[in-house]
């Protein structure tokens, strides 16, 4: 088994990664310099990393996917140009898991850090762990029925393919496959620290004036006001500011 791949990443053309966040990992990110890598079985999405022998059966196996899920750690990011206004709010249950801020790479420099990051990390795996990055492929998975509509739906990888109906969050993934499934809710993933990693954080522009200046404010007085910049879409939610 290779212990490090890449998933259909040479064809892309978009140039960042983003990351919506809640405060408390906005902060670790900032200062930790770490990413958090959810288990898999903790994300909303209850099909994720489905096999498709599991959709040719009357009913999918779930104790067994359940088991699956939980030998996956990922770290999922938006791929694009511009960030999404529909991610900013998405996925929240509650105040503190509301997305305040975004972290924004250039592709092609996270994807450069991650792999070299992994020597950093692999020790907390006992050097068992597959590691993977790339872009999701997204399938019509709901209207599989025989053998044929899933040989339309083989990826290499189950982790990297999704139901077509999350399109929107045109996804690009970091992967930890472990040979058993893993004890805690997630992963903190340490970066390497080079002289200076090369970020942008957004503070999300749908929050109130004061909530949005406030993070502002916390941001610089923890002196990394020079990674602040304007979303795209602040002033044309807030036509007061043109």
């Amino acid at each position: 088994m290779k212990r490090y791949d890449t998933y259909h990443t040479t064809e892309l053309t978009e140039k960042y990664l983003y990351r919506f966040l809640p405060k408390k990992y906005l902060f670790d990110f900032l200062d930790k310099k770490a990413i958090w890598f959810s288990r898999a079985d903790q994300f909303g999405d209850k099909m994720e990393s489905v096999l498709l022998k599991d959709l040719l059966v009357e009913k999918p196996d779930f104790a067994a996917l359940a088991k699956r899920k939980r030998r996956f750690l990922i770290s999922c990011w938006h791929l694009a140009n511009n960030e999404s206004l529909a991610l900013w709010d998405a996925y929240a249950k509650d105040r503190d898991e509301r997305r305040v801020a975004a972290i924004r790479f250039y592709r092609t420099s996270l994807a450069k850090l991650f792999k070299e990051g992994i020597s950093m990390n692999d020790h907390a795996f006992n050097y068992r762990a597959q590691w993977m990055q790339g872009s999701i492929q997204y399938r019509n998975l709901t209207t599989i029925r025989k053998v044929q509509d899933a040989q339309d739906a083989m990826v290499k990888y189950a982790v990297f393919r999704k139901e077509h109906a999350f399109r929107y969050e045109s996804e690009y993934r970091f992967v930890l496959e472990l040979p058993e499934p893993f004890s805690k809710d997630g992963f903190l993933f340490r970066l390497p620290s080079p002289p200076a990693i090369k970020f942008d954080v957004l503070v999300n522009p749908l929050l109130e004036a004061e909530e949005y200046m406030d993070l502002r404010d916390e941001i610089n007085i923890r002196g990394y006001g020079a990674h602040l910049i304007e979303s795209h879409l602040n002033k044309w939610l807030h036509p007061d500011l043109w």
